[in-house]
């Protein structure tokens, strides 16, 4: 089972080496299991981001809002909210939109 996980981190890895130049913020909560799951999935595949904890900086809070604002986001929106490349904004954790959208805005 080691060896399958293993296996499993190094093709995301390779598939993600061409990604290194994205920049990929998470805004979102430490207290979130969305915002960990997703933290980890990023850990494992070796890919590089920024995380921001909504409940104790206010001021990436009010960034988030504005960002979400620009992109034309409204009404209720759940964490995390990830900016990648400053270009496209995804709302939730949801890893493989995460890789196709990387490899769409390159």
């Amino acid at each position: 089972m080691k060896n399958l996980f293993l296996i499993i981190v190094i093709v995301i890895s390779l598939g993600c080496k061409h990604q290194a130049g994205n920049k990929i913020i998470i805004y979102g909560s430490e207290k979130c299991n969305h915002c960990i799951q997703l933290k980890d999935d990023l850990d494992s595949a070796g890919m590089q981001y920024t995380f921001y904890d909504l409940d104790v900086n206010r001021e990436k809070e009010l960034e988030m809002i504005n960002k979400l604002k620009k992109h034309k986001i409204r009404g209720n929106v759940s964490i995390p909210v990830l900016d990648l490349n400053g270009k496209q904004l995804i709302i939730g954790a949801d890893f493989k939109k995460l890789q196709r959208v990387l490899k769409s805005i390159k």
